[in-house]
């Protein structure tokens, strides 16, 4: 695969997060292409991007070490974009009951993958009937301010969209995820762990 068919541009990051797990800023979900070539998100897919924040760190506020999550590498080396991002909002969706939760994240620094800029914004929605949202309902404006290192990735057929993970953020998640990308780019896959 070409360097250019492998990075997105901003504008269509911003179609892509518009389809998924994911919005951004307009055009609108009906608006956005599917590239048809994106792979399913099935398998070890929705495993590496199951649309969650590293469960440790919510748990306990204690990250999970990208040498000991299996799942670090293989995601970093297929995303699509790879950044550190920062939770400037959070907020509630939905009339009455809240139905789910909508996250702002701002792109901190220069990406390690993809074409995004400092300073851009994506926005993450949390449903009523994720396993994450009792743990975004007992956190939820907790969350602002939070830092991550977010993976997205865009999918075709029936999960079309960009689908995500947040791990913690720090010098040696960056670091980790900094090796894998050039692991990857000299050609070297890290085999994903059995199922």
């Amino acid at each position: 695969m070409s360097t250019s068919s492998q990075l997105l541009s901003l504008a269509s990051l911003a179609c892509l997060l518009a389809l998924g797990g994911c919005a951004a800023s307009p055009p609108r979900a009906a608006e956005a292409p599917v590239d048809s070539n994106a792979p399913q998100w099935i398998g070890s897919l929705h495993t590496e991007f199951a649309d969650t924040i590293d469960h440790e760190l919510l748990a306990n506020g204690h990250a999970s070490h990208p040498d000991y999550d299996a799942w670090f590498a293989p995601r970093a080396q297929s995303a699509d974009v790879v950044a550190r991002v920062k939770v400037i909002s959070t907020t509630t969706q939905g009339v009455g009951p809240v139905q789910g939760y909508r996250l702002t994240l701002q792109v901190l620094g220069q990406p390690l993958a993809g074409a995004v800029s400092p300073g851009d914004t994506l926005e993450i929605s949390i449903s009523h009937d994720h396993e994450l949202f009792p743990v975004a309902r007992v956190h939820d404006l907790a969350l602002t301010g939070k830092q991550f290192m977010g993976f997205f990735k865009q999918f075709a057929g029936a999960a079309a969209g960009v689908h995500w993970y947040l791990a913690s953020d720090g010098p040696e998640v960056v670091a980790a995820a900094q090796r894998a990308r050039t692991l990857r780019d000299v050609g070297y896959r890290v085999p994903v762990p059995r199922m």
